[in-house]
């Protein structure tokens, strides 16, 4: 016997905020617009103990003794007050999506929870936290999730409890560790300049045979050969394409495969565009192609496109001459592309410079029409791409990342690298002004070299608290007036220049973790360094090490905190400020 039901359901559209404040909440299934489709988003279910996760079609099944009341009237209020702050689809869809996995771990936990129980829901959230936290660290990659990933699911559901209990949401995130959302994908610092031009004459070469094969008539398999010696590329593939089906509405004669590898080209053409003018995805999905113009210094070309999270702002997308070639072939491909379908197909965005063209199985999710490129094309091109050409795969926001450490380099400018990504310069240095971790070793080694390069072998006891002091980026100090420092000491401690207190008589050490971390960060950057056996190297580290050991017989109790602080490092949790690498190298800059 079936115990799961379909239940009574009330769609109700997104931006309807009446008859989603006067509904049963647990009958509610939103729908909103996107390129043309109407869609549906369940959240009544959340109300449910027990039900199945729905399709794109249909709404959840239940069991409809499991309902929990209690949820009730929580879920209404938290997705009201969610759609007054974040007024817009994709945001209320990952909203829903955060919803669904927190809740399914309360439905394995403890279904039956009173959100309005505050010792329940303070243990829940410290439970959860300790939960995600072990899913980070997890080896297991089917197990595993990512520190952004797991920070928004952390701060979501803070934000539900909030709601529960009438209280600000950070009342909520302090009751456990925060877990820290890693703006910048690390696993994209590996990649350099050499890999992005290997991706690039990948993609520029798939599309350039794709649409060969497509405008002259080409038949099946199709034959991707191409080789570039100094990037080691060498492909020879035949590729038998898809299982050949017609679509009604459309020109006869044009078969699914054949949409399937004009879908490729756009996608392989569209990170090859990402790589020479570093767009981001919203702006990549809205850009138009008639609206380019010739800048006059380069020959190259500029258009202007909105970007979402620079509140709708336009901002400049511009590429060189040297890519005005194969910008003309993509066009030249598109424009012939679009003869093949009818006025009516081609719908509202046949002026979108990248485009998806759906096929008959896309056309049973709800597409009729062209619409922009999606982020499932993409997807599905990556798999494509990874599965027949390579494992050197870099997606768009690792794109601009690559682009905006070697602008950055190049110009020693955060302002024009931050112009060069269409962001102010905050967000630039949030998001993407960080540099790789080896690349920033070495550059605090070349500065410590420079810093240190007068130093004596000078050496004195560290002093302990309980006097007045400063907290500074080594520990803390004891130069409260910012009186001159000592001439007599061998060496002249510049307070601009932090890794130089560590030989100043100002400098103080705290016994606590913050002080230590402080150490422990400096000299686990400072090892990453190719120079760590130099003189200068050597001399640093027996430092740092010196007055952790000075540390710990004076404070007994620090033998067993400081490697526990280390493994903390070891994992990633390095001190703030000096995780902060783009705000270091700034200092270094004034060696």
């Amino acid at each position: 016997m079936n115990l799961y039901t379909e239940r009574k359901i009330t769609i109700i559209d997104i931006k309807d905020l009446s008859a989603i404040r006067d509904c049963k909440i647990e009958e509610l299934v939103l729908s909103y617009q996107i390129n043309n489709r109407t869609l549906k988003k369940d959240y009544g279910n959340l109300c449910y103990s027990m039900f199945k996760k729905p399709s794109w079609s249909k709404p959840s099944l239940v069991i409809e003794s499991s309902l929990q009341k209690s949820r009730c009237g929580i879920l209404k209020e938290a997705l009201l007050a969610y759609i007054i702050k974040n007024n817009n689809a994709e945001s209320i869809k990952k909203m829903i999506a955060s919803s669904n996995a927190i809740f399914e771990y309360i439905n394995k936990h403890n279904p039956t929870i009173d959100l309005k129980n505050k010792s329940e829901i303070y243990q829940l959230y410290t439970d959860y936290t300790k939960y995600l936290i072990s899913r980070v660290v997890s080896v297991d990659k089917k197990k595993s999730l990512s520190n952004s990933y797991a920070s928004n699911l952390q701060c979501m559901l803070a934000y539900i409890i909030s709601i529960a209990l009438d209280t600000d949401v950070n009342n909520i995130l302090i009751r456990s560790k925060t877990i820290p959302k890693d703006s910048v994908d690390e696993s994209q610092w590996n990649h350099t300049e050499y890999d992005i031009e290997s991706f690039f004459l990948h993609n520029i070469s798939i599309f350039l045979t794709i649409k060969s094969f497509l405008m002259e008539g080409g038949t099946f398999p199709i034959s991707f050969n191409f080789k570039y010696d100094d990037y080691k590329i060498d492909c020879n593939l035949n590729y038998k394409g898809l299982r050949s089906v017609v679509t009604s509405g459309k020109t006869k004669g044009w078969y699914d495969k054949h949409e399937d590898l004009a879908n490729k080209a756009i996608a392989a053409f569209l990170f090859c565009f990402t790589c020479v003018t570093a767009a981001n995805r919203s702006s990549l999905f809205s850009i138009e192609s008639d609206k380019f113009e010739t800048v006059p210094s380069s020959q190259g070309k500029r258009t202007f496109a909105r970007k979402n999270r620079a509140k709708g702002d336009e901002v400049p997308i511009e590429f060189g001459i040297d890519f005005l070639p194969y910008f003309k072939e993509y066009i030249e491909f598109r424009s012939w592309l679009l003869t093949k379908y009818s006025e009516d197909f081609l719908g509202s965005y046949e002026n979108n410079l990248f485009i998806y063209i759906p096929n008959s199985r896309s056309e049973s999710r709800g597409y009729n029409n062209i619409t922009p490129i999606t982020a499932n094309a993409l997807n599905a091109y990556k798999k494509w791409f990874t599965t027949n050409f390579s494992d050197n795969w870099i997606p768009l926001r690792g794109i601009r990342q690559i682009i905006s450490t070697e602008f950055l380099r190049t110009t020693n400018s955060v302002r024009l690298a931050s112009l060069k990504l269409g962001n102010n310069w905050r967000t630039f240095v949030a998001n993407y002004g960080k540099t790789t971790f080896d690349d920033s070793a070495n550059e605090m080694s070349d500065a410590l070299d420079n810093i240190f390069g007068n130093i004596l072998n000078n050496s004195y006891i560290y002093k302990p608290s309980e006097i007045e002091t400063v907290t500074i980026p080594m520990g803390n100090c004891s130069n409260i007036e910012k009186k001159s420092i000592n001439p007599e000491i061998a060496i002249t401690p510049d307070c601009r220049r932090p890794e130089s207190c560590l030989f100043c008589s100002n400098f103080i050490l705290h016994p606590d973790r913050t002080d230590i971390r402080k150490l422990l960060s400096v000299l686990d950057m400072f090892k990453a360094s190719k120079k760590k056996n130099n003189e200068q190297g050597i001399l640093i580290q027996e430092r740092i090490i010196q007055i952790l050991d000075d540390l710990q017989a004076s404070f007994p109790e620090t033998k067993e905190l400081i490697p526990l602080i280390q493994d903390e490092i070891d994992e990633g949790d390095i001190d703030e400020y000096w995780a902060e690498i783009s705000m270091t190298l700034k200092l270094l800059e004034t060696v």
